[in-house]
């Protein structure tokens, strides 16, 4: 819930294009509150052996209306991907 996100810090970001399944511009959608997936994650604690294990680990994001996204350990720690993702919390 999003009540479960208020000791996390917001920040604004830039609008951003919304694009369609064709890449034709669909919608801008302005005023953004968000948090960035890597703050939410910065107080897990892995439990591993060893280092090498995490590259097995994988996020598995669900929106509101049951969309789901995955995403490696990888992919979020080790890519510029990874400083890119991030969830709504607001849109004025």
């Amino acid at each position: 819930m999003i009540a479960d996100f208020e000791s996390f810090k917001e920040v604004f970001i830039d609008d951003k294009i919304i694009y369609n399944h064709y890449g034709e511009i669909k919608n801008t959608v302005t005023g953004l509150k968000v948090i960035f997936i890597k703050i939410l994650l910065a107080s897990v604690e892995y439990i591993i052996k060893k280092p090498m294990f995490l590259n097995e680990f994988y996020f598995v994001f669900v929106a509101s209306d049951g969309c789901k996204v995955v995403f490696s350990w990888n992919e979020v720690y080790n890519t510029s991907v990874g400083d890119n993702l991030f969830i709504l919390t607001q849109n004025l």
